[in-house]
């Protein structure tokens, strides 16, 4: 008897593999792999680029025009670096996986790697969606649920802030020896009246919270400390009619928040869905974008001094390039980057295009990573100086359809 039952439990067993194998099998035959290019940010040490190109790390002499390959991932996309003293921290996603994230502490002088940290969460296939944040002793970077401080010597977790939504709206900042981030965790069971509106003041050494800040509505948008201010941004995207229905009506607002005693001391109305821009300052104006346009704001009074008019698509990331007196935006949609007139707000009939990185401005000219090349363009002229020949490349899945 005992013979007969293990015989129809092998048999079941046996065909529930091969079911399982079959789908998995159909799965697999209907996905693709396809080729893409990215690029890290890109970071001047010196006469030394350091950056990520696909799948691996690279240092470029400026002053050769050579590239030299570092580390090779083998299947992680790298998307940041950062540089701390003699460290460079790394890391990126796993791809045509796309299973976790990766982290990497490397010595520049040895070109040695000195720890690795995986990270997975359930939430967006683990994504590190916060690149580092480089305090005295700790790292601070996050998926889109876990916010982590480690250990810059040896990797290992000081503290995590977890049950929390940092896949959008408030982007987690470092400044004047605290970490500034969003609350945001209705759906883990948080306060609903309080949740996405309350600003989180952290000691990173330990992740307490030192204190919080209320704003009026939803936190959104990159943060900025400039002077005694918090310049944040806030948001009400719907309002209910006389007859309780929900109307679209895309308020969005830049608020200058003294950092001492957390009061708003002035508020510019705009409207547009908050993007993971950062402001930037130049002449006692504070230069932030509302969907396709860029406005400068005085400092002080929070009133408007210029608006760009409507672009091509959404922009972000202002740069002021004080030699040619204009300013530098990015449009992601059309991988370009644009210029305006940094006294006027006009557009300028000159452009850098293919652009898969973020721009490092030096002088007059701009280099950036483009496919399989990092290249330093004149501006002026939009001729290119040099191109360096970079592997950019990386693969991703696709179902086919």
């Amino acid at each position: 008897m005992k013979t007969f039952r293990t015989q129809r439990v092998w048999l079941l067993l046996s065909v529930l593999f091969v079911v399982i194998f079959s789908i998995f099998g159909c799965i697999s035959s209907n996905v693709t792999l396809s080729n893409a290019h990215g690029f890290s940010n890109l970071v001047l040490d010196k006469d030394t680029l350091w950056f990520g190109a696909g799948y691996k790390l690279y240092r470029a002499d400026l002053n050769q025009h050579i590239a030299t390959l570092v580390y090779d991932t083998k299947d992680v996309v790298i998307s940041f670096v950062q540089i701390d003293g003699k460290r460079l921290y790394f890391g990126g996603y796993h791809s045509p996986s796309d299973n976790g994230s990766v982290i990497w502490s490397f010595d520049i002088d040895d070109e040695n790697v000195l720890w690795k940290k995986e990270v997975t969460d359930n939430w967006g296939r683990g994504r590190i969606v916060i690149p580092p944040l480089i305090d005295k002793e700790t790292i601070i970077f996050g998926t889109k649920t876990v916010l982590y401080g480690i250990d810059k010597t040896h990797g290992i977790n000081r503290w995590k802030i977890k049950d929390n939504w940092f896949g959008t709206g408030f982007t987690p900042i470092l400044a004047n020896g605290q970490l500034f981030y969003g609350i945001d965790n209705e759906y883990f069971g948080g306060d609903k009246t309080a949740s996405g509106r309350t600003i989180a003041v952290v000691n990173p050494q330990s992740g307490t919270t030192i204190k919080t800040i209320s704003m009026p509505g939803r936190l959104g948008a990159t943060p900025i400390i400039h002077g005694d201010c918090l310049f944040v941004k806030d948001y009400d995207y719907y309002k209910r009619d006389s007859t309780g229905k929900l109307q679209w009506i895309g308020a969005l607002r830049l608020n200058c928040i003294d950092l001492n005693s957390g009061e708003i001391i002035w508020t510019f109305q705009g409207h547009g869905v908050a993007a993971p821009s950062q402001i930037s300052f130049y002449d006692g104006r504070v230069l932030d974008v509302f969907a396709n346009q860029l406005y400068a704001i005085d400092e002080k009074f929070g009133t408007l001094h210029w608006q760009s008019p409507s672009l091509e698509a959404a922009v972000i990331n202002p740069q002021v390039i004080e030699g040619l007196n204009i300013i530098a935006l990015e449009i992601p949609t059309s991988k370009k980057v644009i210029f305006l007139d940094s006294t006027t707000g006009k557009l300028q009939d000159k452009a850098l295009l293919n652009v898969l990185s973020s721009s490092t401005f030096i002088g007059q000219e701009a280099i950036y990573g483009t496919t399989n090349a990092i290249v330093r363009v004149d501006i002026s002229t939009g001729n290119t100086i040099w191109s360096i020949p970079i592997d950019s490349q990386y693969q991703v899945s696709s179902g086919d359809e």
